[in-house]
C-alpha cells in the first residue's frame, strides 16, 4: 500500500532550512515496521522545482494520507488543504499531526474534520498502527491517538534520506541550511513554549555512536560541505557526558560543514562546555528571553539547578566574554511582551541588554528581539485565567489561527494592566533599536561562516526600519515627540516588519 506524508508548508520557510528529519524519520519507521511504501511531499519545495507537480498528492494509489501541521501558523491551510484532498480521496485514511495538532486535537475533530486520526506528539507508534489497521481493513482505532514517546531513539531504523530525493537536487536553492535532530524532548516549562503540548517531555538522545551514524549518513545523501546543519534538537546536549562525547566526535568529523548551529540555555552550560562546542565548530542559540529579574521569574526560565533569575543572568554574561575570548558565535532571543511585562520591566530589561552588549569586551553574538506570541499547548495557554486575575492580560484574539494576518493577531494583547498592546508596541521600538544598532557596531565574530551571522544582525537592525526608510526616525524612537500614531498605524507597521523580514528571507530588494 501506498503512504503520503505531505508538508504543507512551513510559514517561515524563508529562514532558509532545508531537510524535514520530521517526515523522513516517520517514513523510515514505517517501511520498516510495514508492508507499505512511502511518499514525501513538501509544497514548498514543490515550487523550486523545474517541473512541479502539485497534482501528484490527489493520486488514487494513495491510502493513507499524513499532513504535518507543524505549528499553528500552519492550521488553515493544513485543514483546508486536508477538505479538498477529501473530495478527491473519500476512502483514503487521513491523518494530521505537528504541534497545533498535539495542542489542540479538538480543532480537527468537529464534525465537518476531513481527518480521521489526530495524533498527539510522535508520530511513529501511532503512523504505524493506522497503516496495519487500513491494511486489515479494519476501523477500531480512536480518533485521537497519542502521546506514545519513543523512549530509545537507538531503536529506530536508520533514517533513509531516499525520501527527499525528489528533491535533494534543489536543496541548495530551497535552502543552503540543513535542519537534522539528534535528540527529542525539553524537562523545563517556559511559560511561552508548545513543546508540552507533545506529552512527553523527557529529553532522550540517539547514543552518540548512532548519532555520529546518522550525520554520516545525511552527508552522503545531501553533502554539507559549504552548507551550515542546525540541529532542531528542543535542548541540544542536555546532559553533560552525551554533550561532551557527541562534541568530541563532531570535532573530528570531516564533513566540510561550516558551522554547526544548535540551542541550548545558559543555566546548563559552563566555560568548558562553550570551549568544546568551540572546538566543534558550533555556533550556539540561547533563550535567553528577558534582562529583568522579575520577567525571568514569570516566564520560568534561570531556575534550573537551584540557581536564581539572576545567577542566570549573571551566567549569560559570563558566557558572552568567554565567547568573545574565544571568537564564539551566538545568539540570544529576547521576548518583548510577554504576559505580566510592564512598561518598567521592559526599561528594566533594556538597561541590562544595553549593558551587556556595550559591556562585553569582544561582542560575538547577536540579540534577536522577538513579540510574544500566544501559542497553544503553551503553559501560558493552559492557564490564560490566572494571567488575566494576576496581571490583566489581555489576548485580543484567543484562537488567532482562525483569523488572516496571524502574524499580527498572534501577538494581539496586553501585557498587563498597566501596559497595552499600543503602548508596548511604540515602547519597544524606542528602547530595543538602538541595541540593534549597538549590536551591529560592535559585532566582531570573525570565524567560520561570518557572514551568516552578520546577516542576522543585519536583518534584526533592518526589522526596527520601515521599508524604503533609512531609519534615522525609528533609531530615535518611533514618530516625533507630541505625535500619537493612530491604531491602524501600529498595525500597519506591524504587518510592514513582518513583510520587510519575509522579503529579506527571500532575497527581494529592498526598492521592491
Amino acid at each position: 500500500m501506498n503512504v503520503l506524508l505531505l508538508s504543507t508548508g512551513y510559514s517561515f520557510v524563508a529562514d532558509g532550512n532545508f531537510g524535514l528529519p520530521h517526515l523522513v524519520s516517520l517514513a523510515s519507521y514505517a517501511e520498516a515496521n510495514t508492508d507499505c511504501a512511502v511518499h514525501i511531499v513538501d509544497l514548498d519545495y514543490e515550487r523550486h522545482l523545474p517541473q512541479p507537480n502539485l497534482a501528484q498528492i490527489y493520486d488514487a494509489s494513495f491510502d493513507v494520507i499524513g499532513i504535518s501541521c507543524y505549528s499553528s501558523f500552519e492550521y488553515l491551510k493544513a485543514f483546508y488543504l486536508a477538505v479538498e484532498l477529501r473530495k478527491h480521496r473519500p476512502d483514503a485514511r487521513m491523518v494530521v499531526g505537528g504541534y497545533h495538532p498535539s495542542a489542540c486535537p479538538e480543532d480537527f475533530t468537529g464534525p465537518d474534520s476531513p481527518f480521521d486520526h489526530v495524533v498527539i506528539g510522535e508520530g511513529e507508534r501511532p503512523l504505524e498502527r493506522i497503516i496495519d489497521e487500513v491494511q486489515r481493513g479494519a476501523r477500531a482505532l480512536p480518533r485521537v491517538l497519542g502521546p506514545e514517546g519513543v523512549a530509545d531513539l537507538d531503536s529506530l531504523p536508520p533514517m533513509d534520506w531516499s525520501k527527499l530525493s525528489r528533491y535533494l537536487g534543489i536543496s541548495r536553492k530551497a535552502g543552503n541550511q540543513v535542519t537534522m535532530s539528534l535528540s527529542r524532548g525539553c524537562p523545563f516549562r517556559c511559560a511561552f513554549c508548545m513543546e508540552a503540548a507533545k506529552g512527553s517531555r523527557s529529553w532522550r538522545a540517539f547514543s552518540p555512536a548512532r548519532a555520529e551514524e546518522e550525520l554520516r549518513r545525511l552527508d552522503a545523501a545531501l553533502p554539507l560541505a559549504g552548507r551550515t546543519l542546525f540541529l532542531t534538537d528542543p535542548l541540544f546536549g542536555l546532559k553533560p557526558a552525551w554533550r561532551g562525547e557527541m562534541l568530541e566526535r563532531m570535532g573530528r568529523l570531516d564533513l566540510g560543514v561550516r558551522k554547526f548551529w544548535a540551542l541550548s540555555r545558559a543555566d546548563v552550560l559552563n566555560d568548558d562546555d562553550l570551549r568544546a562546542f568551540n572546538d566543534a565548530n558550533f555556533g550556539l542559540g540561547f533563550g535567553l528571553e528577558s534582562g529583568d529579574v522579575g520577567m525571568l521569574e514569570i516566564i520560568h526560565k534561570g531556575g534550573s539547578g537551584g540557581g536564581s533569575p539572576a545567577d542566570y543572568l549573571e551566567r549569560f554574561e559570563r558566557l558572552a566574554a568567554v565567547a568573545g575570548e574565544l571568537d564564539f558565535p551566538w545568539g540570544a532571543n529576547v521576548i518583548v511582551g510577554h504576559p505580566g511585562e510592564t512598561e518598567e520591566s521592559l526599561v528594566r530589561s533594556a538597561q541590562w541588554l544595553a549593558a551587556l552588549v556595550e559591556n562585553t569586551p569582544r561582542l560575538t553574538g547577536f540579540i534577536s528581539i522577538d513579540p510574544y506570541r500566544y501559542y497553544p499547548g503553551s503553559p501560558i495557554h493552559q492557564n490564560i485565567e490566572e494571567y488575566e486575575r494576576r496581571y490583566g492580560t489581555v489576548v485580543y484574539r484567543k484562537r488567532w489561527w482562525n483569523y488572516s494576518e496571524p502574524a499580527f493577531t498572534a501577538t494581539w494583547l496586553d501585557p498587563s494592566r498597566s501596559l497595552d498592546y499600543r503602548t508596548c508596541a511604540q515602547r519597544s521600538r524606542a528602547l530595543f533599536a538602538p541595541i540593534a544598532e549597538t549590536v551591529g557596531k560592535r559585532f566582531s565574530y570573525g570565524g567560520a561562516a561570518a557572514d551568516y551571522f552578520r546577516r542576522s544582525v543585519d536583518s534584526q537592525r533592518r526589522l526596527f526600519h520601515p521599508v524604503g526608510g533609512n531609519g534615522d526616525e525609528e533609531a530615535a524612537g518611533g514618530p516625533a515627540q507630541g505625535q500619537r500614531p493612530s491604531r491602524l498605524e501600529d498595525v500597519c507597521r506591524h504587518l510592514t516588519f513582518a513583510l520587510r523580514k519575509d522579503l529579506e528571507t527571500m532575497g527581494v530588494p529592498d526598492r521592491l
